[in-house]
């Protein structure tokens, strides 16, 4: 799936982003949460709408901080990640 996105063949921007958010779910599914908050930018930048671009990662950077860290923080770490999320939105 990776070599055929990077292709030539895949200029459709809906199939791009279809596949770079299946390569997301799989780096999320792995554990390579740098690897899936690094396609988040990928993602937005194929977004038609403002708002899709905006949001787009709203829960996978939080997700993705959360399970860096101690699972007893994970809570707290995804709820302050969430928030400044949230606070960078207009």
């Amino acid at each position: 799936m990776s070599r055929h996105l990077h292709g030539e063949s895949t200029r459709d921007a809906t199939t791009r982003k279809t596949y770079f958010v299946a390569l997301q779910t799989l780096d999320m599914f792995d554990g390579r949460w740098d690897e899936a908050v690094a396609l988040v930018d990928s993602i937005a930048s194929l977004e038609e709408r403002a708002g899709a671009r905006l949001t787009a990662g709203l829960f996978v950077r939080p997700t993705a901080a959360a399970m860096r860290g101690p699972a007893a923080d994970a809570q707290a770490t995804f709820a302050a990640a969430l928030e400044r999320e949230l606070a960078s939105l207009p």
